[in-house]
């Protein structure tokens, strides 16, 4: 199946034009970016707000559950994109990565959101949602790592990694929105599990969707190198190597103070504006 679509993907990026993008594939990316896109708008907004009043669960155990998912995804993110860049299949590296990364994810989302009855041990709720949250985290890890390092990987081209960051970017997060506007309107005002069980799967599916689009419908560039001598550091070499370079501190220190913060309003404005506003519409 990987091959036949692979053939059927002879246009303009592979007569001769090896450094231009079609706008075909430019919008592969973007759909494969879709699946952050609505992750990062729903989770971001409503995740709190659905394990505070929803699952009714413990703040300080919600806090737990945060700072946990966080410190794994620290490691869980550059362990996945060392696996996929050692990746060395007929198909590509990146491209089975987006083909199980889907299933994963979206099985993982219908789960966490799967809001487990109030009565139910406040230990096994904060076990059940702690290991469904790392689920999605891992599938989520594995589809958008793929997306953002096939835009280098397609061209090298300045401008054209440009414009195709661009269509990413900007058309990851229109999705997003659009797919937030959706779960505000199935799931309401979160009260009832069954319409956020419904805004789930449908999310869950499109995500699923989104990434198999991506996986059969982009055709890789890769050629591994043939030189015996290239061998790729080690995991702890690696990370050694990013942080003794002193543009990569920058931007972490940059991220750190600028999208950290942006992350935590999200996180808690559903809240701040039901309880601080008196907003009863959130």
């Amino acid at each position: 199946l990987f091959r036949s679509v692979a053939h059927a993907d002879s246009d303009a990026d592979d007569r001769g034009q090896s450094n231009r993008l079609s706008v075909r594939s430019k919008c592969l990316i973007t759909v494969g970016q879709g699946v952050e896109g609505i992750w990062i708008v729903i989770g971001g907004y409503y995740l709190n707000k659905y394990f505070l009043e929803t699952c009714c669960m413990d703040p300080t155990a919600v806090g737990v559950i945060q700072l946990s998912v966080g410190c794994f995804d620290a490691f869980n993110d550059p362990l996945v994109g060392m696996l996929s860049d050692r990746t060395r299949t007929r198909w590509g590296r990146r491209r089975p990565w987006l083909f199980f990364g889907g299933p994963c994810l979206a099985v993982s989302y219908v789960v966490l959101w799967n809001a487990l009855p109030v009565d139910t041990a406040e230990h096994f709720k904060f076990v059940y949602y702690l290991l469904s949250y790392m689920g999605v985290s891992v599938g989520l890890t594995s589809v958008a790592v793929q997306i953002s390092a096939l835009v280098p990987e397609l061209t090298n081209d300045y401008n054209e990694r440009t414009v195709a960051g661009a269509f990413r970017v900007l058309g990851g997060n229109t999705i997003g929105l659009v797919f937030a506007v959706l779960h505000s309107v199935l799931a309401g005002d979160g009260s009832q599990p069954d319409q956020l069980r419904l805004s789930a799967g449908i999310c869950a599916a499109c995500m699923w969707l989104f990434s198999w689009i991506t996986c059969f419908g982009i055709q890789e560039r890769f050629k591994p190198s043939t030189d015996k001598d290239d061998r790729p550091a080690g995991f702890w070499s690696e990370m050694c190597l990013a942080l003794g370079n002193k543009a990569f501190r920058c931007v972490t220190i940059i991220y750190l103070c600028g999208a950290t913060a942006v992350t935590l309003a999200q996180a808690n404005l559903a809240l701040w504006c039901k309880y601080v506003l008196k907003d009863e519409g959130f």
